[in-house]
This record gives C-alpha cells, structure tokens and sequence, in this order.
C-alpha cells in the first residue's frame, strides 16, 4: 500500500486484522461457485512495463515531492529537522533501474556516459555538460566533484581544495607511506573539520555512484590522510 508500517500496525494492533489464505484453494472454491468471481490485478507491480515515468518507477508510485533532513551546523547547536523540496533532472533522463544495477558488461559500457552524467548533476547543475570531467582519472573523480561542490558553496578555500586535491592523489599514487606520517606538533581546528567534512561528503557521493552503478573503480575508500592534511595545512600570511 506504500503506507510505513502499515503492516505491523495491522499485525499488532487490529484484531483480526490479517490473515493468510493460500491462493490454490482460492482458486478450487472459485471454481465450484456460481458466482462470477471478481478479479483484481495490480497495475501498480506492472507500472515500470507500460510507463515511461522513470522518476516515478524509482521513488514508488507516489513521488516524494519532499524529504526532511538531519541538519546539525556545528557542534555548539542542536540539530535541527529541515524541509526540503526533491529535485529531478530535467535535462537528461535517467535510465530505467534495471539497466543502472545490470551486471551486463556491454550495459555498463553503454551507459557509462550516462551515469557519470548524473553523477555530475547531483554535484552541481553546472556540471551536466561539462564532458571534460570524463578525463579525470577514475580513481580521483569522486575527490574532484566533492571539492567542486565545497568550493561552489564557499564551505573551503581554494588552497584547501588543492591540498585535499594533492594528497587524495598521493594516496591514491602510493607516492608516501601513511605508517610513516609523523603525528602533527599542533591541532588546528579548521583542518580537523575541514578532513572530517570532506570524508562524511565524500561517502554520500559514493554511495550516489554506488546507486548509479558507476563502476568501483570510479569510488574507491576515501583518499583521505588527516595527518598528512595536517602537517602540510598552512593558512595563508602564516
């Protein structure tokens, strides 16, 4: 019915309120009736066959319009509970949900262009065009759009951005061994923030490109050293 726990309410709180019949007896006592029996059929399980509302076939049949967030802005206030409006592409549309999760190699590769492009919507409109971000080594287009989207809404500078850039790369590379970073002399608090925000945003892109059925090697695990960020974190004028 689409209606949360509908079914345990019903279970636990309704006497009587389910039961279990087995469909072949059903059909017998049919069969002896005189009655014309009454068949019901579930369009709504055979929705994806005959609709083109891609939207729709991946939301449910009732599209969520909105959905609330957790919204905690720093660690001297509450959380808070905000409302926001779903946004849908408009300029492209998305294949079916079936093809997106196809193991079928030649699927895949036909729909790479097509999944790496809704990975760039999700980061920013401005990207859904911008075909150039298909040069980017796999393994670091994650980290790219993830800065991308931190510097758009002015949440890191941009030489933050080009040291969480180098060292993802570095990591990724194995170009120092992370066993010998020494720890840092001093904590800096806008760089603990800063490496923890770029680790949490960096896994809700990856699971987006899991959902898509981007391949693993575009979403590795976090190209992320905090003592290294730390040791080579240096505010401009320090």
């Amino acid at each position: 019915m689409g209606v949360r726990h509908l079914q345990t309410f019903m279970d636990r709180k309704v006497k009587n309120g389910t039961y279990s019949i087995r469909m072949d007896r059903e059909i017998r006592n049919a069969k002896k009736s005189t009655e014309n029996p009454l068949v019901v059929v579930d369009l709504m399980a055979l929705f994806g066959l005959f609709c083109d509302d891609r939207r729709g076939l991946l939301c449910g049949s009732q599209e969520r319009q909105h959905m609330t967030v957790v919204v905690k802005r720093n660690h001297h206030e509450s959380h808070t509970f905000v409302t926001v409006p779903v946004i849908f592409p408009t300029a492209i549309t998305p294949p079916q949900m079936k093809d997106l999760i196809s193991k079928d190699a030649t699927m895949q590769t036909s729909l790479l262009q097509r999944k790496l492009q809704l990975l760039r919507w999700v980061c920013s409109d401005d990207l859904i065009d911008r075909e150039e971000f298909n040069a980017i080594p796999s393994s670091l287009l994650l980290t790219v759009l993830v800065l991308y989207r931190l510097r758009q809404y002015g949440a890191i500078r941009m030489f933050e951005a080009d040291l969480l850039l180098l060292i993802a790369h570095q990591v990724t590379m194995g170009l120092f061994d992370p066993a010998g970073e020494p720890y840092p002399q001093r904590l800096i608090s806008r760089a603990f923030r800063l490496g923890f925000l770029f680790q949490k945003l960096y896994a809700h892109f990856a699971r987006v490109a899991k959902s898509l059925g981007v391949p693993e090697e575009y979403r590795p695990s976090t190209p992320y050293d905090g003592l290294r960020f730390h040791n080579h974190y240096r505010l401009p004028g320090a």
